[in-house]
């Protein structure tokens, strides 16, 4: 079955691929995990971690406690602050490319395994043998390697039943998660 995808995806959904990526290994650890937002959690890192440093700077020289033990405090809530822009940054930047610069995707679900190709770009293929499992979450149906290569297919919603369908008629024996 091939599955041609025309429209871009919303930003919702790839803000949610953003986070099924950064969180594939637990995913894979606990297929029934909930999906957290990391947006959230390094957005509020990246707003409290300056605030953080400067406070610790101005409690130490104050207090006169300004040991070398307090650099490597400061440097590690730097580097928090860092990473969390950093991570912000490049999330939106890719969200931004996806929605300004969506192609053309097909999605080839056949006896040998799944597959998205992206106009302009090569193609992703996960064999059965290694799809640990499908999971349904609320904007996407993502097909999750079991070899930890971190390759994740996911495909937006408005196909899910079609793709449920295939897997159910082809008897496949692939675990499929449902958020709902």
């Amino acid at each position: 079955m091939t599955i041609e995808i025309k429209e871009k995806g919303s930003k919702q959904y790839y803000e949610e691929i953003a986070n099924i990526n950064s969180q594939y290994m637990q995913l894979l650890r606990n297929p029934r995990l909930k999906l957290g937002n990391t947006f959230r959690l390094h957005t509020i890192l990246a707003a409290v971690m300056p605030v953080v440093f400067i406070l610790y700077i101005v409690f130490a020289i104050k207090g006169g406690s300004f040991r070398p033990a307090s650099v490597i405090v400061l440097f590690v809530i730097a580097l928090s602050a860092y990473a969390s822009f950093t991570y912000l940054r490049k999330t939106k930047k890719m969200v931004n490319d996806f929605l300004t610069n969506g192609a053309d995707e097909t999605l080839t679900l056949d006896k040998k395994g799944v597959a998205l190709k992206r106009e302009g770009s090569e193609e992703v293929r996960l064999r059965w043998g290694n799809v640990a499992f499908v999971r349904v979450f609320e904007e996407s149906t993502c097909f999750f390697a079991e070899d930890k290569s971190g390759v994740v297919i996911p495909v937006n919603n408005a196909y899910r039943d079609e793709v449920l369908q295939f897997l159910r008629k082809s008897n496949l024996h692939i675990p499929i998660i449902a958020d709902r």
